[in-house]
């Protein structure tokens, strides 16, 4: 019984207090956001392109709307956040596009510190993977990009980036 709580129990309960406290942290003053709106420029660019996909399957190659007269060349825009978001609804339908990434990069950020702290307790102890966690949950300038309502891509790339190296290291 006491293997169990120490080597399980206590470790599920500390990963599960560090996510919470992660995501409790940014999306605090979400009610202060006005509905529709996002608190960084480039994401009504994605949301626009999200709508995009979500509509037709697919971004055109030219975006009309942009860069007029011409139009903006969307096979050089990296797309990968809009298909995320889009397809996210087409998986969740009940879930409009807006709220999806309102919400997207605190869920990404979230679940990133917690296969971190999984990575970081599997290799090198409780006890550097809760300070990591710790800190992280709580560092200002992870905060500010990852909160809700940021609406960009940085903590999807920082999520994936986590994955890919944790399952290199793997």
């Amino acid at each position: 019984m006491r293997h169990f709580l120490s080597n399980t129990l206590f470790p599920s309960i500390l990963l599960l207090v560090i996510m919470c406290l992660t995501f409790l942290i940014r999306i605090q003053g979400v009610e202060r956001i006005p509905e529709g709106q996002f608190t960084e420029n480039d994401a009504y660019t994605f949301h626009w392109q999200a709508s995009i996909i979500a509509k037709h399957g697919y971004l055109p190659a030219l975006d009309e709307h942009r860069w007029l007269p011409y139009g903006r060349d969307n096979q050089k825009f990296l797309s990968f956040y809009a298909y995320t978001i889009a397809y996210i609804h087409k998986v969740f339908p009940w879930l409009s596009l807006y709220h999806i990434q309102f919400y997207f990069s605190t869920v990404c950020f979230t679940l990133g510190v917690g296969i971190l702290f999984i990575f970081l307790a599997r290799t090198y102890g409780l006890f550097l993977a809760s300070i990591v966690g710790l800190l992280l949950a709580t560092l200002p300038g992870s905060i500010s990009r990852s909160a809700a309502g940021f609406g960009d891509r940085d903590a999807l790339c920082w999520f994936l980036g986590l994955l890919a190296v944790t399952f290199y290291i793997l």
